[in-house]
């Protein structure tokens, strides 16, 4: 299977290793040529999901939690 779409769920408000691990991502992305759509934690709804390829959690356990639910 390609991979060529991917949904980024997120937590914000955190500094430092956590923002430069959103930046390496987006960077990892962009370098395989997927395209991307960064959501942050709690701002996402379930038709955000359609059309991913896979869904990556950059955060806690909550929001992996929260981007797990958005998988049928």
């Amino acid at each position: 299977m390609d991979i060529t779409n991917a949904l980024v769920v997120y937590s914000s408000g955190k500094r430092g290793e956590h923002e430069k691990t959103i930046k390496e991502v987006k960077s990892a992305l962009k370098a395989h040529r997927i395209k991307s759509v960064f959501i942050e934690k709690g701002k996402e709804t379930p038709s955000v999901a359609k059309g991913a390829d896979i869904v990556i959690s950059v955060g806690g356990d909550g929001t992996f939690i929260e981007a797990a639910q958005l998988i049928a």
